[in-house]
Parts: C-alpha cells; sequence; structure tokens
C-alpha cells in the first residue's frame, strides 16, 4: 500500500474509532448503500467517496474527484436526507467546474465565491430533480431539516460585525425564492429586507434565474453538444455551460451584488476603527489609530472568513478545498507521524516525541466483529447497483425516449424566460453577435403516456445458480431504470404461489430494494419444488387488467420450464399466454437470462433467451418499443 493510500485508509479508521461498534456498523451500512447511487447519478465510476469528520459536513473535493460524506449525518439524519445530498453532490461532480472557467482573481474576492455557491446549488439542484424523479421529494425534506442554518450563520456573522451582512442576506433571499419555485409557489423578495437588499435582489433576480436553469440535459452530458459548429464531446458541452453559467453570475448578478459587498466592508472598517480607538498595549489609552488601509485590511479577512463559513455549508470553494487538503495532511502527520500536537491544551506546544500507538490489532479485531455482525446482513443489492449502474444508465435513456414522446426536441428557444438557456444563443449575443434578450428555452409539455409495467420473476428450483444470480442483475436493471423515469411498477415473485415484493402504489425505497434480496435465496427453499407459471401469469395479468392505466406491460423473467403443484395443475401455461396475447389488453414479453433459457421461447411469442445481462438492456428496449408502437 502506497504512503497516500495508507494515510487515507487511517484517516477513515480514526474517524471512525469516534463511535461505537453499534454506530460504526449504522454508519458503514449507510455509506455503503448511499455509494452506488453517488456514481450513478455521476456517471464516474472513479469517484471516490470517503468518510469525513462529525460536523465535517458534505463537499466533492473536485481537485482530488471525491465526495467527503460526514459521519455524524450518517449516523443521525434520515435516510432520505442522506440520499439528497449524496446525489447533489454527485450532480456537483457531473457539472459543476471551477478550474478553467472561475479565474482565480474572480474567485477571490470578498463575496462572489458565496454569490456563486447559492446560485450553484440551485442549478445544481434543479439538474438532478430533472433526471431522478424522486429527488425533488428528498429536496423538500433536506431543506427543511437545514433550515435553522441561516439563522446560526446570521447570529454567527451578527457576533463578530455588529449585524448580519448585506450580501449574505441578499444570498439567502435568492435560495429561498429558487426553493419555493421548485415547489411550483410564487414568493416576492421579503418587504423586510433592508432597501439596498431588496433593490439588488429584485434588480439581478431574473439573471439569477437564468443562472440556475443554465445547466446540460443528461444526453448532452454523455453526447455533447454541436457548439459554434463544433461538434463538442460530454465534457466540452458542460465546461460550456458552466461558463455562461459563471458569465451569467459575474456580468449581470455580480456588479450590484459587489456593492452590498462593499457597504459590509466599509461597516466592519468604521467599526474596526472605532474599536481599535484608544486602545493602546495592556490596555492603556493612546491616541493612535488605525489607517483607513489597515482597517479596510481587517475588515476584509472578517468579512472574508464568514464567507468561508458560509462556504463550508455550500459546495465549490476551491480555496477551501485546497486548505482541507492540507489540514487533513497536517492532522494524519500529527497523528501518525513522529510528532503529535496536546490538542486538550489548544495550543501550539509540542508534546515529547512518542511512538505512535499501533492500532492495526484494533482495527482487524473490529472488522472481524463486524463481519461476524453483518455476515448476514450484506448489502447485496448495493453492490450491485454500483456493478451494473452503466446499464441501467443504458436502459433508462432508452426507455425514456420510447415512454415519454416528446414534440420536436422538447424544447422551444426564443423566450424571455423559462426553465433553461439557449447556450449558443446567449454566447452570440455576449459576443455581440446577435442582439435578442429572447434567449430562454421552454419545455413543452411531455406526451407522457400512461404505463403500468409489471415485473414477474421465476423463484423456482430450476431456477439456483447462476440463473436467478443472472437474472437478479436483470431484474435491478429492469426495476432502477424503471424507477428513474417514473413508470408505475409492481414486482412479484412466484414457484408454487406468489411473492410480492412492491405493489403499484407503493414507493420503490431501500427497504424494498433489501425484500428483493430474497430472490436468491427462495429459489431453494421448499416452495421452489414447483414452478406455478401458468397461475402466476393469470393472477398478474388479471391484476394488470384492473389497472387504470391505458398500456400495461407484463415481463416475465424465467428458465420457461413449466412443473405446476397440485394446487394449479390445471391452468396451462400456453393457455394463459394465448389468451392474454390474442386479448392484447397486456403487452407480455418472456425474458431468459444466462444460458439454457431457449424453452421461454416456446410459450412466448414475444421473447428474448439465452442473452447475457451486459447485452440484455438494448435488446429489451427495442422489444418494448416495437410492442409500444404497434
Amino acid at each position: 500500500m502506497n504512503n497516500k493510500l495508507e494515510a487515507i485508509v487511517r484517516n477513515q479508521e480514526n474517524i471512525l474509532d469516534g463511535f461505537s461498534l453499534e454506530e460504526r456498523k449504522i454508519i458503514e451500512g449507510r455509506l455503503q448503500t448511499l455509494s452506488p447511487l453517488c456514481l450513478y447519478v455521476s456517471r464516474d465510476y472513479d469517484m471516490k467517496i470517503e468518510l469525513n469528520a462529525k460536523d465535517g459536513g458534505w463537499h466533492w473535493d473536485f481537485e482530488h474527484n471525491v465526495v467527503r460524506v460526514d459521519a455524524g449525518d450518517l449516523l443521525e439524519k434520515p435516510i432520505d436526507y442522506l440520499r439528497f445530498v449524496i446525489q447533489h453532490e454527485a450532480g456537483h461532480r457531473l457539472i459543476s467546474r471551477v478550474s478553467g472557467v472561475i479565474p482565480d482573481e474572480v474567485w477571490g474576492q470578498a463575496g462572489f465565491s458565496f454569490m456563486s455557491n447559492v446560485i450553484e446549488d440551485p442549478r445544481d439542484n434543479n439538474f438532478v430533480a430533472d433526471n431522478v424523479p424522486k429527488f425533488r421529494g428528498e429536496m423538500n425534506i433536506a431543506y427543511g431539516i437545514d433550515e435553522n442554518f441561516e439563522q446560526e450563520m446570521k447570529e454567527k456573522a451578527e457576533n463578530k460585525t455588529g449585524k448580519v451582512p448585506r450580501f449574505m442576506l441578499a444570498g439567502f433571499e435568492y435560495i429561498k425564492i429558487w426553493f419555493a419555485e421548485s415547489k411550483g409557489e410564487e414568493r416576492e423578495v421579503d418587504e423586510n429586507l433592508p432597501e439596498e437588499v431588496k433593490d439588488v435582489v429584485r434588480k439581478t433576480l431574473e439573471s439569477a434565474r437564468k443562472s440556475w436553469n443554465t445547466y446540460p440535459t443528461k444526453k448532452e452530458t454523455e453526447s455533447g453538444v454541436v457548439y459554434n459548429g463544433k461538434k463538442l464531446d460530454g465534457e466540452g458541452s458542460i465546461v460550456e455551460y458552466a461558463r455562461a453559467s459563471f458569465n451569467i453570475n459575474y456580468q449581470e448578478v455580480w456588479p450590484l451584488f459587489k456593492t452590498l459587498v462593499d457597504k459590509d466592508i466599509d461597516d466592519v472598517k468604521d467599526k474596526v476603527k472605532k474599536d481599535a480607538k484608544g486602545k493602546g498595549e495592556n490596555g492603556q489609552k493612546t491616541e493612535n489609530e488605525l489607517t483607513d488601509e489597515q482597517a479596510e485590511k481587517i475588515a476584509r479577512e472578517i468579512i472574508k472568513e464568514i464567507e468561508k463559513e458560509l462556504d463550508n455549508h455550500f459546495e465549490g470553494e476551491k480555496q477551501k478545498q485546497e486548505e482541507k487538503d492540507k489540514e487533513r495532511t497536517k492532522d494524519l502527520e500529527d497523528k501518525f507521524g513522529e510528532r503529535k500536537i496536546d490538542d486538550s491544551k489548544k495550543s501550539e506546544e509540542e508534546k515529547p516525541i512518542e511512538k505512535p500507538r499501533d492500532i492495526s490489532k484494533e482495527v482487524e479485531e473490529l472488522k472481524k466483529k463486524l463481519e461476524e455482525k453483518n455476515n448476514k446482513e450484506k448489502n447485496i443489492y448495493g453492490n450491485l447497483l454500483a456493478e451494473l449502474s452503466p446499464l441501467i444508465n443504458k436502459l433508462e435513456d432508452e426507455l425514456r425516449e420510447i415512454f415519454i414522446k416528446r414534440r420536436n426536441s422538447g424544447w422551444q428557444s426564443g423566450y424571455k424566460s423559462g426553465k433553461r438557456i439557449d447556450i449558443q444563443k446567449e454566447i452570440r449575443s455576449e459576443a455581440g453577435v446577435v442582439d435578442d434578450l429572447n434567449v430562454f428555452k421552454r419545455k413543452e409539455l411531455p406526451l407522457e403516456q400512461d404505463y403500468a409495467i409489471e415485473v414477474l420473476v421465476d423463484l423456482s428450483g430450476s431456477m439456483q445458480g447462476e440463473k436467478i444470480e443472472e437474472t437478479y442483475k436483470a431484474f435491478i436493471v429492469i426495476a432502477e431504470a424503471l424507477k428513474s423515469i417514473g413508470i408505475k411498477l409492481s414486482i412479484t415473485g412466484f414457484n408454487d404461489r406468489l411473492h410480492s415484493f412492491k405493489d403499484f402504489d407503493e414507493e420503490y425505497d431501500d427497504d424494498k430494494r433489501k425484500k428483493s434480496e430474497r430472490m436468491l435465496s427462495e429459489v431453494e427453499s421448499s416452495r421452489a419444488r414447483y414452478n406455478d407459471d401458468g397461475f402466476a401469469v393469470q393472477e398478474v395479468s388479471n391484476r394488470l387488467n384492473k389497472r387504470e392505466e391505458k398500456r400495461k406491460i407484463l415481463l416475465v423473467l424465467s428458465d420457461g420450464v413449466p412443473e405446476p403443484s397440485s394446487a394449479h395443475a390445471n391452468i396451462d401455461l400456453t393457455n394463459v399466454v394465448k389468451k392474454i396475447e390474442e386479448e392484447n389488453k397486456v403487452r407480455i414479453i418472456g425474458l431468459g437470462i444466462g444460458n439454457g433459457t431457449e424453452h421461454v421461447a416456446k410459450f412466448y411469442k414475444e421473447n428474448i433467451t439465452n442473452v447475457d445481462v451486459h447485452q440484455f438492456a438494448e435488446r429489451l428496449a427495442n422489444k418494448i418499443k416495437e410492442l409500444v408502437e404497434k
């Protein structure tokens, strides 16, 4: 293990050492559950997800491509909150860009990073909410939990400056207005704000809206965009959108926002001079005063200190990351190197050199205990989700095109306001090529088809071994892709009876995911001696028929060899499927995943057999497309 990796591992173990064994189990389990979701949203399967210290916060460290997760939050916050934050950080990884887009001299100006962050966070949230249906609900929960943050920061700032800075009030007002609009509500600028703050927010609000709606589509992050006659790849597209957002912030919002920062600095400067006047060494009175230059320097440092605390709550603050990395390295050196700092005394005095204790044995013992306790509770689904994320993304993209039909491209440009910027028109306008304020695009209402899909999984004994392992992977790909695009979904298993894993009106959450792992063991139960295909297909088909949705699809994952129990021996699979196909109310597809599933073709007219899980996504999408277009 190289020194850098060893330091990271030690840091993670050091963080966990601060928790009890039971707390550690919860933290590690939740981190394992959330990590695949982060990779899925970010599309970056090389990105690392690491623990951060309790109260250390969450952030995407863009310098090292690491998402750091607050260990205390993992232990204490509800799972929906955690899901929101991890997806939010993943969104930053995908569409947020600072290096090469924002000049250092601009970023270093007092107040600019905070202004940028309070616009970038909504921009990031809008992007993720467009692509992950459940995210918006989790976002509402998260912002409700974090509602005390604003008051805490105002009190801290007031203690340092004598009053709440104007720039802070303006930044929080942008967030409140965006959040209300994200829920479909209208919100006017708060009348209780100081006049100069209200004036700046009102004059810059349209530009802020334009910026937080300037982000690429999911397709553009993958396939790129044609810009100025040149085809950009996905990363090029992401950078151009980030640059367009920055230009809006810097050219349209910052000039007025900066007036608030300057007024705050002037106020702090006056307070600094007043406090310093008459105070000399040892409290003796003196006529010496700070010069304007000295007072302004101190005032700017105070404002930057307040801004840094604010930025610790938001993301994308470049200097913060560099400082945190330096502090993290120093902490590791202090703890595991040749010297140790006596933190209890809060001083710079060094303790006598002592050899650090060997914690490796303790760590190994803890790991063994955890492995024993978690042996029956392994996150099988979570591990497979990380492996299958590329296939899920592929199937999701294919099915989205099928199930959510859009007129033209789905977006029409030429509006003065809207949900997205026409990046090419905006940049041409900035360059003076055109003089056109109508640079917004509006999304036309999707012609969403009304769908209900039942996934029926064969859990009979003939599915043991590689068949159920590969079929379970295929099931995960289907379930996650359908969940992402918001299709009504029911999940049922069968052998000599039906096993419900999710009803249509239930949320496909982590509990349901965990419950689905029982499919892997059910094939070895006494109930798996029989394979009542005819009964199972008939029952779920009848249930589908009662649904109000206009289009109904039944996906049967099986090896296609019926062996009914005596209770259902009179229900023939061939006759059941033939009746369903003739009535044409439910479209049925037989899916045989892995080798030895060719029998599926004997019973299902529409079928895919002997297909590897890594190849079936495209074939399934094509098969569904054929059915829905008939």
